[in-house]
């Protein structure tokens, strides 16, 4: 790593470092806020520990029991609902994932499925920004988890607390180089030598040269306005996948230089002597796991009980997938959360991003695409929604169901070889037209 002013850590797996070795990978972390109007995105931070303990979770619109209401349910453990502090002492909130207990509460389906009756088996994370692992608003917000969120904490790296400007590992010769100005970050990849295969002469390697590749944020294409769209989301992906590319060949590099000097063990730990230590105010042992996937960001915390090898049990496992993220249902309450009172940052419908989405707000949606406005309902066919909706993450190319507020299937996917061949004609319609 070369940063401009900060010293960054190599990874050592330490809580108190997480914030240090965080920023030190390929993709870097962030959170991304933008408040209401054509105000500049700002990243908030890129400190795992500030994510974390920003983390929020609520049953307000959920098929659960909520295991915090004045007080916690009897059924949460009190090594779960005790956990006060993280484990270098900060405090946590009485809704953060350590805390959760998971208490589902089967209902009937009302038609339709609409706030304030609970509607949906996702639960509803909400971020509280932290900076220097302290709340600086009370207000929660609802983020999109899917590529382009992963571009916009890359570009706006350096206006975080703690700034970076490039990033490069030796071991491969490749890195990153951030322009917060421009919104812009820029990185490369090796050039192609094949025999076999037809590429671009600008892959190839006769160029002599890696392949540059500039991701520039729609903020700032468009000249300062929100745009954040389908075709704006699969733009994003690829460039992702190529950021997640230069990472493969550091992970690849490294690895080779490990073998050539003899190191070929992969852990020196067995699982006989995996030790869990008191971390926190109870005597359990915490932790937590952040990470982007190719489909946005997951979060994985777990409470073990303390001791030694692989039968110590698990006391609390709690995961949050990127589509948890972008599903979780309306939030409108006001919370004590045991560190400061909280309100939702949208207080209008506090809705989740893909409700955002198929709401047809326009700040969500090129307008036409989709045509979620189009009246009367007898009219929409329901292609617009299953392409906006997988723009986020193609796992839903089989996954995503169209019910109309009678009850009545309007449209329903089949899987892959059905419906892809309309959505890259949708797409490549589009992108001929902004080209």
């Amino acid at each position: 790593m070369t940063p401009t002013s900060t010293p960054v850590m190599p990874y050592d797996a330490t809580y108190e470092h997480m914030g240090d070795w965080g920023r030190a990978r390929v993709v870097k972390p962030g959170l991304v806020i933008q408040e209401p109007g054509t105000s500049t995105p700002k990243l908030v931070t890129n400190d795992l520990i500030d994510i974390n303990l920003g983390m929020r979770e609520f049953v307000e619109s959920s098929w659960y029991n909520p295991w915090y209401k004045d007080g916690f349910a009897s059924e949460v453990p009190s090594e779960v609902s005790g956990i006060t502090e993280d484990p270098i002492g900060n405090p946590v909130s009485y809704y953060h994932p350590w805390r959760k207990w998971t208490m589902p509460l089967p209902q009937p389906r009302s038609v339709p499925m609409a706030y304030p009756t609970p509607y949906s088996w996702a639960m509803s994370p909400r971020f509280v920004p932290y900076q220097g692992y302290k709340p600086i608003s009370n207000l929660y917000y609802n983020v999109e988890a899917d590529p382009q969120a992963v571009m916009y904490a890359q570009v706006l790296q350096p206006q975080a607390p703690t700034p970076i400007y490039s990033s490069y590992y030796s071991v491969a010769g490749l890195g990153a180089y951030y322009n917060s100005n421009e919104m812009s970050v820029k990185f490369y990849l090796p050039s192609v030598s094949t025999t076999t295969e037809s590429v671009p002469p600008e892959f190839s390697s006769s160029q002599g040269k890696e392949i540059e590749f500039k991701y520039i944020a729609p903020y700032a294409l468009s000249g300062g306005k929100i745009i954040t769209n389908a075709i704006e989301r699969m733009r994003a992906r690829a460039f992702e996948a190529g950021l997640d590319g230069m990472g493969m060949w550091i992970a690849w590099f490294s690895a080779m230089n490990w073998l050539k000097q003899g190191k070929t063990q992969v852990s020196s730990m067995p699982p006989s002597s995996w030790t869990y230590v008191k971390n926190t105010n109870q005597n359990v042992a915490i932790g937590v796991g952040m990470k982007e996937a190719p489909r946005g960001a997951q979060y994985h915390s777990e409470v073990f009980a303390t001791g030694k090898g692989v039968t110590v049990p698990t006391i609390n496992p709690q995961q949050i997938q990127p589509t948890t993220v972008n599903a979780g249902p309306r939030v409108k309450l006001t919370y004590d959360d045991g560190i400061q009172t909280i309100k939702p940052a949208s207080p209008t419908h506090g809705a989740g991003t893909f409700e955002e989405a198929i709401m047809g707000n326009p700040d969500y949606n090129i307008q036409g695409t989709p045509r979620l406005t189009v009246i009367p309902e007898s009219q929409w066919d329901g292609f617009e929604f299953a392409q906006t909706l997988r723009s986020f993450d193609p796992c839903f190319v089989c996954g995503v169901h169209m019910v109309t507020p009678s009850g009545r299937v309007r449209f329903q996917t089949l899987g892959a070889p059905v419906d892809l061949s309309n959505v890259l004609k949708v797409f490549y319609r589009y992108a001929m037209q902004l080209r």
